[in-house]
């Protein structure tokens, strides 16, 4: 139908013009988090690292983003059609409020499916590669981020330097070493440069320098001169599988079906609850869009505006997103409340339905009555 493919298509540019404004927003302040890897790093690596790292987190970013375009652009397009008078031409020509919301719904309903395909197939796979790739910056570059007139803290060590150099050296240097399983000692050089080795991890080069060290038994500091020294900061780099994965990796089936060896009885229940907020979530978008449209349609046109229902409808769309998240992360404590939320988001669907296609105006529930005429 003509109507259908107006609404649909004024719909579908809304909904992508605000996907991607906010998904530029988005991802230019998540760079930042990587600006002084850029600044650390001259070579064109970096950039493909970059386009990676964009690459992986934009599904993420997509599946959040979603939901919120589709209700602004329906509260935008529905209440454009209602200031034009377009919606009060369609109800004359017979067409119901369920009919004149079912681009709405269609939308919404092709959302939910879209978002439900990113989190089974796609969202597993691109934030385990997300994390793995920031580990391995984080491993290369750690060495290069070293910043003057501050502590620096890096794993088993905190360095302060007074100076750097463009060419990587350091001066006044103050260092506190805290090996595993090894007493602590502090080292103060006048000058040193740290330096990746790929076969005995990261060093530290100190030139002119003493080490003190307090000896356990004794209690006593032990000082020790030195020309030049060398102090291994880390052990080899680990191997990605080692580093631990976080439930957001794990596909839907290892998330039903963990291996009862490997994870507490805890941890099954954060993935299994994991796994239902990956199945349900998805339809919080079709339930904003059936909100804002119900909410829209209930009443005929007013000269005075529609901003308290769109205040209305921001405030329930808000009201359920934090009531969900509540939810989802009480259930790690009460698991029974993951099939409340269920309840509730197909119980607002329902709700939604039943007032579009009973009610054609929220105005006839307080019809005027008729007036009495008196007798003499």
């Amino acid at each position: 139908m003509i109507l259908y493919r107006y609404f649909f298509k004024n719909l579908l540019f809304s909904i992508l013009s605000l996907s991607a404004i906010f998904i530029g927003i988005l991802l230019l302040t998540q760079s930042l988090r990587f600006v002084e890897i850029v600044i650390a790093h001259s070579d064109a690596s970096i950039f493909k690292n970059l386009f990676k790292f964009f690459s992986f987190l934009l599904p993420d970013i997509i599946a959040l983003i979603l939901p919120f375009s589709l209700v602004f652009s329906v509260l935008f397009i529905y209440n454009r059609l209602l200031w034009d008078r377009e919606l009060t031409i369609m109800r004359a020509i017979g067409m119901s409020n369920l009919k004149i919301a079912l681009p709405a719904i269609g939308l919404g309903l092709i959302v939910a499916i879209c978002i439900l395909a990113l989190n089974i197939f796609i969202l597993p796979h691109s934030t385990k590669n997300l994390k793995d790739l920031e580990h391995s910056l984080k491993e290369s570059t750690s060495i290069s981020i070293v910043k003057e007139g501050e502590f620096n803290n890096f794993p088993g060590l905190t360095v302060y330097v007074r100076e750097k150099s463009k060419n990587g050296e350091v001066y006044g240097i103050f260092a506190y070493a805290q090996p595993s399983q090894k007493p602590g000692y502090i080292l103060i050089a006048e000058k040193g440069f740290l330096e990746k080795d790929p076969g005995s991890g990261i060093s530290l080069f100190l030139y002119n320098g003493i080490r003190q060290e307090t000896n356990e038994k004794t209690e006593k500091q032990n000082t020790l001169y030195f020309k030049q020294t060398i102090v291994s900061l880390k052990p080899e780099k680990k191997s990605e599988a080692t580093r631990s994965r976080k439930t957001g990796e794990f596909s839907l089936k290892e998330l039903f079906n963990p291996d009862p060896t490997k994870f507490t009885k805890l941890d099954i229940l954060k993935m299994r609850i994991e796994g239902h907020s990956r199945l349900i979530t998805p339809f919080l978008s079709l339930a904003y869009s059936l909100i804002a449209v119900t909410v829209l349609l209930l009443r005929s046109f007013r000269r005075t505006g529609f901003i308290v229902r769109i205040i209305i409808t921001c405030c329930g769309v808000l009201f359920l997103q934090i009531f969900s998240l509540i939810l989802i992360n009480l259930s790690t404590k009460i698991p029974g409340l993951i099939f409340v939320l269920y309840s509730i988001i197909f119980l607002i669907i329902a709700v939604s339905f039943y007032f579009l296609k009973k009610i054609n105006y929220f105005s006839d529930l307080f019809k005027l009555r008729k007036p009495r005429i008196e007798s003499k």
